[in-house]
């Protein structure tokens, strides 16, 4: 296994962030379709920002 190699990891991380990004997405589009309120569309976008953002730190 390719554990100790530093690029795996970093790409494992980026791609679970990114699929992390997508499910809190898809969650927040859902919320605002069923409850009719627009509030929940900026709070998954300032999720995810914040999600990638710690990832790339």
């Amino acid at each position: 296994m390719a554990w100790h190699d530093p690029t795996s990891i970093a790409v494992m991380t980026e791609d679970g962030a990114a699929v992390a990004g997508l499910a809190i997405a898809t969650a927040s589009l859902v919320a605002v379709n069923v409850t009719g309120n627009g509030i929940y569309d900026p709070i998954g976008s300032f999720v995810v920002g914040k999600d990638l953002g710690m990832v790339a730190i």
